[in-house]
């Protein structure tokens, strides 16, 4: 496999930790960080840094190169999605009747200032929200996918997926609503709305998914797998196989899937490795057809990571300061 450097630039420092990152265009997006753990010898509670935590909002106009700071208030923000007009978010407060002593709660920043509206409790601790307009859209936990048609004030169990082991994937909502997933290594779609029923995706029989995109550009579902000792990519059209190509082909210990994105055509594939402390990213992209490997330097410090268009972002922690630096391709 040719191996290409890494196009990845740095654009801002935050002097804080960055929970989260979504752009809805090449220049629009928004963040969520809150302030680094006080150094202290005397020992925390396992729970002290959700109590003390207070999540941060902030938005950017020009790409990620500036930022201002939107509002803040107790509880990290875990997770956000940008429209051209509002913010949703999902809140992680402290409550100590709940095992764990979490609950999420979901709330939306409209275009001016103020406090955000907050449009309820979601009914379970959720990983990823992803919403075909402001009032309609999945949130998914760690194996149930929910949906609401009422910005949030009400969801229904619409289908399960399995575990992620490591991190929670991005799930792919196309245009219209429907959702793709993982369950058990194979990909399944489902449409939006609360009564219908899902259907599994045929053509990768020898192979074993372990993440899916939806191209919006393309139409196409994008889903990475494990046949044998390599990586695969599989291209779906009106959810019927159409290619299979080789991502790499080299035997794959411990690396799993750590989310991958489709735009015009073009895709990138970040695998995590876990044999060791730290885990260790890579990732791969197709251009022009072709499968290349980046060269990442400091391969073991990913963040929250972001995709626009062609764009990419991801916050990396930096080694020598108190600081989360976001970089841009």
């Amino acid at each position: 496999m040719v191996r290409k450097m890494s196009d990845w630039n740095s654009v801002y420092t935050w002097p804080e930790l960055v929970d989260a990152l979504d752009f809805q265009s090449d220049l629009q997006g928004a963040a969520a960080t809150h302030t680094f753990p006080p150094r202290t010898k005397a020992p925390r509670g396992l729970w002290d840094d959700e109590k003390e935590a207070v999540g941060k909002l902030w938005t950017s106009q020009n790409g990620g190169a500036q930022w201002q700071l939107r509002h803040e208030a107790p509880g990290r923000i875990v997770v956000v999605q940008s429209f051209p007009s509002q913010i949703l978010a999902v809140r992680a407060l402290y409550a100590a009747d709940r095992n764990p002593p979490l609950k999420h709660q979901l709330e939306t920043f409209g275009s001016g200032g103020g406090a955000p509206q907050i449009l309820g409790i979601l009914p379970e601790l959720v990983v990823g929200i992803g919403f075909i307009s402001p009032e309609r859209g999945f949130a998914w936990a760690a194996k149930n996918i929910l949906w609401t048609d009422t910005a949030g004030r009400a969801w229904s169990k619409v289908a399960q997926r399995t575990p992620d082991a490591v991190v929670a994937r991005i799930q792919s909502v196309r245009p219209d609503g429907t959702i793709y997933y993982i369950r058990d290594k194979r990909v399944y779609r489902h449409p939006s709305g609360a009564n219908v029923g899902e259907r599994v995706l045929g053509g990768m029989a020898n192979a074993q998914a372990e993440t899916v995109c939806v191209d919006r550009d393309k139409d196409t579902v994008v889903v990475a797998a494990k046949e044998g000792k390599k990586w695969v990519c599989g291209f779906y059209e009106d959810d019927q196989p159409k290619s299979l190509e080789t991502i790499e082909d080299a035997p794959l210990g411990d690396t799993q899937a750590y989310l991958m994105h489709a735009a015009r055509g073009d895709v990138t594939f970040i695998t995590i490795t876990t044999r060791s402390f730290l885990p260790e990213y890579a990732s791969f992209r197709r251009t022009g057809g072709r499968w290349h490997r980046e060269d990442i330097s400091g391969a073991r410090n990913f963040g929250a990571l972001a995709f626009a268009g062609a764009r990419a972002w991801v916050s990396r922690r930096s080694a020598s300061e108190p600081a989360t630096r976001l970089y841009r391709r």
